[in-house]
């Protein structure tokens, strides 16, 4: 049979993908002969996912030889869909990776006064509108607690602005809350003023 079809094998292996965000990726495979005659598939590959195989027999062993096109679909655990636009290859292993290429790393360190204020809470926004991605986090600190790390994945390293907000709330549990400030220095320094 070698001598009359040609046979497609593609190799789908999982390489970085942030666990903690990342529900799953789907990769879209699509052969199609000069007859017109079609083949796809979707793999769905997990974080730690073993590698999976896609083989395909074509009738003609000369027909577009080992060229295919895929696509992936990035769901969040949030439900947020990541797509990629479709790419042609003849490569036979696609390293499939999260979206995510940078990172914003912020430090929030509280600098109030203990006797005055029991906790602060920082609310951290940020978003990426062009690819409808967004992330939340909230951090409670003590006076006494040590400077608190918050790690946020970007899809483009220029989206490097977020918004947060500090709330206050007094030894006699009374709330004092600031405006939301936009930003793009990672050092968030809790004061006692919100």
């Amino acid at each position: 049979p070698y001598e009359f079809l040609g046979f497609l094998q593609v190799t789908i292996k999982a390489e970085r993908i942030n666990a903690d965000l990342v529900d799953r990726i789907e990769v879209l495979l699509q052969y199609v002969a000069k007859s017109g005659w079609k083949q796809a598939s979707t793999i769905v590959v997990q974080p730690g996912s073993a590698p999976q195989t896609w083989k395909i027999r074509r009738a003609d062993r000369d027909d577009t030889p080992d060229l295919y096109s895929y696509s992936t679909n990035c769901y969040l655990k949030d439900g947020t869909l990541i797509a990629t636009p479709a790419v042609t290859s003849s490569a036979t292993a696609i390293l499939v990776s999260d979206p995510f290429i940078g990172a914003l790393n912020i430090l929030v360190q509280p600098a109030f006064d203990g006797t005055a204020f029991q906790m602060a809470i920082v609310e951290i926004n940020y978003a990426d509108p062009s690819v409808n991605y967004s992330f939340q986090t909230i951090v409670q600190l003590q006076s006494a607690s040590p400077a608190a790390k918050v790690h946020i994945p970007l899809i483009h390293r220029e989206t490097n602005q977020f918004q947060y907000r500090i709330s206050l709330v007094t030894t006699a549990n009374q709330k004092v809350q600031g405006s939301y400030l936009t930003v793009e220095d990672p050092l968030v320094l809790v004061t006692g003023k919100p």
